[in-house]
């Protein structure tokens, strides 16, 4: 994905994103509001809601990995992956 494209740009220090422009920002604070919502949300049996929540996880980091500049790895001050 080009630079100015991408929906989330790695962090400069450890592993992980942050949302750069409004999409990756709609779909991060999306994300945050369904995990809350099924936490509070009268599932039963438990294990049934832990299980969507790590589907729901799942979907969010491939769609982070595929619309983020650089890929997901490692990084100390910007060295590395």
């Amino acid at each position: 994905m080009r630079d100015e494209d991408a929906w989330f740009a790695p962090k400069r220090f450890g592993l992980g994103f942050r949302p750069v422009r409004w999409p990756g920002w709609l779909l991060t604070i999306g994300y945050a509001a369904t995990v809350i919502g099924l936490t509070h949300a009268p599932i039963r049996p438990d294990w049934l809601r832990l299980v969507l929540i790590a589907i729901l996880s799942a979907g969010f980091l491939i769609v982070a990995i595929r619309t983020s500049r650089g890929g997901l790895g490692w990084r100390w001050n910007g060295i590395g992956r």
